[in-house]
């Protein structure tokens, strides 16, 4: 486990459970830049019977160059994480790396808190809306098709608890009418966001300089859809 009397502006070590992609990569790179450690990267593994085929080659040759071109070491661990989940067998893994921190976006499945509880600081993770509202899986494509985007569009970091998207606060990042624009102007706005969120809040929480604030109660949109929407950023 990680050391909870740690200095609180030393370098912070973080794993991330995330795709790699060009969202995600530029808040990796962040995170580099401002002095911290990247432990590990969880990614997606390969679906049963795949883990050979050209798709799953080119997705792990994708990710190598995504991170070669934002500057981020190769040598960085990339830990496959396939369905049926054997979280057991992951927090033995990630428990020897001693990282303070565990950072995720886009991983739509609950975390146990075992495997939070592996990690000094607990677990934050980036959801694409305004908290408190359109909590859950689908954000993005739900505030599209309520027309609530200029309203409840953005980006939050908050810390994870035992359920869904309930955890308190950090910080948030409005988007603009015009971030709608488009798929790329959404994407460029939500990797600008989570970048700074992961090189500005996340750090400070870590130091104790910010606590986040509690998520009120009330009737808010669940942000999930009958159909398979497109899910900017996603691919768990």
């Amino acid at each position: 486990m990680a050391d909870h009397t740690a200095a609180p502006d030393r370098p912070i070590s973080a794993v991330f459970i995330i795709e790699i992609t060009p969202i995600t990569a530029p808040m990796l790179a962040g995170w580099l830049e401002k002095g911290h450690h990247i432990a590990a990267l969880v990614v997606p593994g390969p679906r049963p019977g795949k883990q050979s085929s050209f798709s799953t080659w080119r997705r792990r040759r994708k990710r190598k160059l995504v991170l070669k071109r934002h500057l981020i070491p190769t040598e960085v661990p990339l830990i496959e994480f396939s369905r049926p989940y054997d979280w057991a067998a992951l927090g033995q893994r990630l428990a020897g790396f001693h990282a303070d921190v565990l950072i995720t976006f886009g991983f739509l499945t609950l975390i146990p808190e075992t495997l939070l509880k592996l990690f000094a600081k607990g677990g934050l993770n980036l959801h694409p809306a305004l908290l408190p509202n359109y909590k859950g899986p689908h954000p993005i494509a739900r505030l599209v098709v309520d027309e609530q985007y200029e309203a409840h569009g953005g980006v939050s970091l908050h810390k994870m608890t035992s359920g869904f998207d309930e955890g308190d606060i950090l910080a948030q990042i409005a988007f603009s009418p015009g971030d709608w624009h488009s798929t790329a102007t959404l994407s460029r706005a939500l990797a600008s966001g989570m970048k700074l969120l992961v090189a500005e809040a996340a750090p400070d929480h870590c130091a104790g300089r910010l606590e986040g604030v509690r998520q009120p109660e009330g009737n808010f949109t669940w942000a999930q859809l009958g159909r398979k929407p497109v899910v900017v950023g996603s691919q768990w």
